[in-house]
């Protein structure tokens, strides 16, 4: 059998083994590009911040979000502790505190707080999922990243994304023609005929995207095996940490002459670590969207023990910078999360196509097999 024959077998397994979880994955991922934005759609009475003005201190907002009453008892009574804060903005969004609680259920919650005023709008259940209004971006968000299966299911979307790339280029290979001629490449790219036309054109159109997605979520899956993760070696769990606003201006303070372009995006304390991680992103809005910046902090002292980003003069700290933002197409600002969106409906609906494709010939021969000999 020819070289073409056997790529075309290829494509076609591939293909049919790999579309629903690609196509899935395609679709989930259009719609939780602007997650955020969404939830402050459909859940303003929750999301949205009201009260103009300067923002409270962090620890503030965190101890607001402590006196939460959860059932009989407040969150603080039930031994819940902030372990992650994400900055509201005033009179835009919530700050969302993220509580842990060794003995109370849920074991984690996500608390609400206007970051002026203090008052909290509500909280989740942090792995509770559902299809109501409270619930709806998480599910779709564990949805894509984990299939609703927990850390397990993203090995095989990784598995599932590398063999993407396989995929896209034996469609690449026997689509274009074997010999160069620009009247025969160029009739490959064209749709005249929906049914027929519109798999093999797409592919090509979209083979780039393939590729980046694909790539990129086998490094986000792998990230820690491939670009190695950050140790703090002292056990210090049961030392006083210096807290969310310290670290936040620790962080800022190791970006030297970068900090005034750079704002507090996440804030985590990774007590069993023994570290705080701090996440900060740059402020510009542009065509280039730099990546965010990451610093690692020892929670006793604020001493900066490690940091990863474009910042990190690093070939590979770069690479692992890049990866998020290609995959969402923020690295090219709003514009390039609504063409990756754009990409993403485009990609489903090439899977459909294709494996409506498959069905049509497949009846196809059915119908001719059962044809009487003559």
């Amino acid at each position: 059998m020819a070289i073409r024959a056997w790529i075309l077998r290829l494509h076609r397994w591939l293909g049919l083994a790999l579309f629903a979880l690609l196509t899935l994955q395609c679709a989930s991922g259009v719609l939780i590009q602007f997650g955020s934005d969404i939830e402050r759609f459909i859940l303003p009475e929750v999301m949205r911040a009201a009260t103009p003005g300067t923002a409270l201190a962090l620890e503030t907002q965190a101890t607001r979000a402590a006196q939460l009453g959860i059932g009989t008892t407040t969150a603080q009574a039930a031994g819940y502790v902030a372990t992650r804060v994400i900055p509201g903005v005033p009179a835009e969004s919530v700050t969302m505190v993220r509580m842990e609680s060794a003995t109370a259920e849920p074991r984690e919650i996500e608390v609400f707080v206007d970051p002026v005023s203090g008052a909290v709008h509500g909280w989740r259940d942090h792995d509770a999922r559902g299809l109501d209004r409270l619930h709806l971006m998480p599910t779709l968000n564990d949805l894509h990243t984990e299939l609703l299966s927990g850390e397990a299911a993203q090995s095989l979307l990784a598995v599932v994304a590398a063999l993407w790339l396989p995929l896209a280029a034996a469609g690449v290979f026997i689509t274009l023609p074997r010999r160069f001629a620009w009247a025969r490449w160029k009739r490959m790219w064209a749709i005249r005929n929906v049914d027929t036309d519109a798999h093999r054109a797409s592919g090509l159109w979209l083979s780039a995207f393939a590729l980046i997605l694909a790539a990129t979520t086998v490094l986000m899956v792998f990230d820690d095996e491939v670009f190695g993760d950050i140790r703090y070696p002292a056990d210090t769990r049961a030392a006083q940490a210096i807290g969310f606003d310290a670290a936040a201006q620790r962080a800022q303070i190791a970006l030297g002459v970068e900090a005034t372009q750079y704002r507090p995006r996440v804030i985590r304390h990774e007590a069993g670590d023994g570290r705080y991680r701090v996440e900060l992103r740059h402020a510009a809005q542009g065509t280039w969207q730099r990546p965010d910046e990451r610093i690692y902090l020892a929670a006793t002292d604020g001493a900066v023990i490690g940091r990863q980003g474009w910042l990190a003069a690093s070939g590979a700290q770069q690479l692992r910078a890049l990866s998020l933002f290609a995959h969402t197409g923020e690295i090219l600002g709003l514009a390039g999360r609504w063409l990756f969106v754009v990409a993403g409906l485009a990609l489903a609906t090439h899977f459909v196509f294709g494996f409506r494709g498959w069905l049509r010939r497949r009846r196809a021969r059915l119908q001719d097999q059962a044809l009487p000999q003559v």
